[in-house]
Parts: structure tokens; C-alpha cells; sequence
């Protein structure tokens, strides 16, 4: 990620979202939506400038996880609570 803009990732691309892409992006943050649901966070994606929608199973690609945490400024979760401890030791 060649920028000097913060980097964020939102895990997750429930309909939430949408308010925080709005947010983040209006102060000229990336963001990198990963979701194993990848036609959602692309739909999301293309609302907004700078998001860049990455299909990403939390559970059996921890090596992925890992390789997007770490280019990574912030990291926002929106998995299921059961899933936030995989999230959080990759952080």
C-alpha cells in the first residue's frame, strides 16, 4: 500500500458499515473491506472513493488476516463475537 493516507480495515461488510465507510473515507482514510461475503463489500465498495473490497474467510485464511493487519493503521471488526479473539491476536 504505496500511500501516505491511513490505512484502515473493517472486517466484516454488514450494512453497518455503510455510515462508517462514509465517515472514514470523507477524511481521506483507505479502507479494505474483507468479508467472505465478497459481492456485499464490493456493492459496498463502489459507494465510496479509496475502499478496496479483499474476500477473506477470518477462519481458515489467518495467514490472509495477518498480511492485512499488518499494512494496517486500524482495524475495525465487525465478525461475530465468537470471532473477534482471531481478529485480535492477528492485531
Amino acid at each position: 500500500m504505496a500511500s501516505n493516507k491511513k490505512q484502515v480495515l473493517v472486517r466484516g461488510s454488514e450494512r453497518m458499515n455503510h455510515a462508517l465507510d462514509e465517515y472514514v473515507t470523507s477524511k481521506g482514510y483507505l479502507i479494505t473491506i474483507a468479508s467472505n461475503l465478497i459481492d456485499e463489500a464490493t456493492q459496498l465498495g463502489s459507494q465510496f472513493s479509496g475502499v478496496t473490497p479483499v474476500s477473506l474467510d477470518v477462519v481458515n485464511e489467518v495467514p490472509k488476516l495477518s498480511e492485512l493487519v499488518s499494512a494496517s493503521d486500524i482495524v475495525i471488526s465487525f465478525v461475530p463475537a465468537f470471532l473477534h479473539s482471531i481478529v485480535g491476536k492477528q492485531c
